[in-house]
């Protein structure tokens, strides 16, 4: 436990997050283009998609290897058929 008031401490370590997407890009077979699925009725998913996007290509970027994201929004069950399927 924490100190009332106390910050939360941060949900992931950025250099174990960097070091982890690095080698990820780095093995033999990584893909040069991913989809990032959304429900299309949310307008908050989709804003967060794109700023995903953003986040990511540019980590992927300054990684030295692009990356590129691409929203794909679906319809609800589509996207629930493709997450569980």
């Amino acid at each position: 436990p924490r100190p009332l008031g106390a910050p939360a401490p941060p949900l992931f370590g950025r250099d174990a997050a960097t070091a982890l997407f690095a080698k990820a890009l780095a093995a033999p077979g990584a893909p040069a283009k991913l989809g990032l699925a959304y429900p299309a009725d949310d307008p908050q998913a989709r804003g967060a998609c794109e700023r995903i996007k953003v986040m990511v290509e540019e980590a992927a970027k300054a990684g030295g290897r692009p990356l590129e994201v691409t929203p794909e929004p679906l319809a609800p069950r589509a996207l629930l058929d493709k997450v569980e399927g």
